[in-house]
C-alpha cells in the first residue's frame, strides 16, 4: 500500500524529516544562492570531466523550477523535478562550524555515507586512485543500504572524488561528487547479486565555502538517487526531503 511505502521511504532515506516535535517552517533563500558558492574556485588541478561534473553542478542550481520544502533540524531545502528521471533533486544547505580542509579531509578519509547516513549499514571500497593536490582519493565504492523486511536491501554503486580549491577571494572551496558509472562499466565492476536490488546514484555532491579568516563554512549538498524494484518514483519523491539528513549529520560531527 502507499502507506506502508511511505514508512518504508522514512526508513531508507533518513531521519531528517520534519516531525510532530519539530514545527513546520518554510526553508530560507533558493538553490541558486548555492550555486554561489562555486564562483571565483581555481579548478587548476581538475580533469575536463571533472570540470564539467562541476559546470553541471553550477548550471543545475542556477536553472529555473526550484522549489522551497521545510526546514529539516536547522537545514534549508529545496527541491527541482527532473522529468527525464521521474525524481526530486534535494538541495540542502546550513552553515557548519568548521572549515572547508576539515570537511576535505574528513570526506577523504572514505566511508562518508556508512559515517552519516542513516541506513547506510556498510560501504566496501573497491578501487582507489591517488592524485595530486588540489584533490583527495578517487574511489569506487559500493554502499549497501537497509531496508525493512521482507524488502531487499538496496547496493548502489557510485566513483567519487573530492577536491580542496582555494578561490579568489583567499578563501577555500571543498567539493565531492558522487555518481554510478555507466551500466556497462558498472556490470564490469560489480555483477549483480541476487541478495539485493541494485539502486542508481544520478548525483551526490556536497561543497563547503570558507572565506578568508572565517570559523565556519556555508554547506550544500545535492542529491538525487533511486533506490528502484517495486518502490515507485511517486513515493520517493513525497519524502525525497529525509535525503537532507546526510548533511545534517555531517554539520552535527563537526559541531562538537
Amino acid at each position: 500500500s502507499t502507506a506502508y511505502f511511505v514508512v518504508v521511504l522514512h526508513f531508507v532515506m533518513g531521519s531528517g524529516a520534519a516531525t510532530a516535535r519539530e514545527p513546520e517552517e518554510e526553508s530560507a533563500g533558493n538553490a541558486s544562492s548555492a550555486a554561489l558558492l562555486l564562483n571565483g574556485a581555481y579548478l587548476e588541478g581538475l580533469n575536463e570531466d571533472q570540470r564539467a561534473a562541476l559546470e553541471q553542478l553550477k548550471a543545475l542550481l542556477e536553472e529555473d523550477g526550484w522549489k522551497k520544502g521545510n526546514r529539516r533540524k536547522g537545514a534549508n531545502v529545496h527541491f527541482k523535478y527532473s522529468g527525464e528521471a521521474g525524481l526530486n533533486y534535494v538541495c540542502s544547505t546550513c552553515r557548519v562550524p568548521d572549515s572547508a580542509a576539515a570537511m576535505f579531509e574528513d570526506f577523504n578519509q572514505g566511508k562518508a555515507q556508512e559515517r552519516y547516513n542513516d541506513v547506510c549499514r556498510e560501504e566496501q571500497i573497491l578501487q582507489v586512485l591517488e592524485h595530486p593536490a588540489p584533490l583527495g582519493y578517487e574511489r569506487m565504492v559500493v554502499g549497501i543500504y537497509q531496508m525493512p523486511a521482507p524488502m531487499k536491501d538496496r547496493e548502489f554503486l557510485w566513483r567519487e572524488w573530492a577536491a580542496l580549491l582555494p578561490t579568489e577571494d583567499g578563501g577555500q572551496l571543498y567539493v565531492s561528487v558522487a555518481m554510478a558509472p555507466g551500466p556497462e562499466e558498472s556490470a564490469a565492476i560489480l555483477p549483480p547479486n541476487d541478495k539485493f536490488v541494485r539502486g542508481h546514484l544520478h548525483l551526490a555532491a556536497t561543497m563547503a565555502r570558507q572565506e578568508p579568516d572565517a570559523y565556519e563554512v556555508s554547506a550544500c549538498s545535492v542529491i538525487m538517487g533511486d533506490v528502484k524494484g517495486s518502490m515507485p518514483k511517486a513515493v520517493q519523491n513525497m519524502v525525497a526531503g529525509n535525503a537532507s539528513s546526510y548533511l545534517i549529520n555531517f554539520r552535527d560531527a563537526h559541531s562538537r
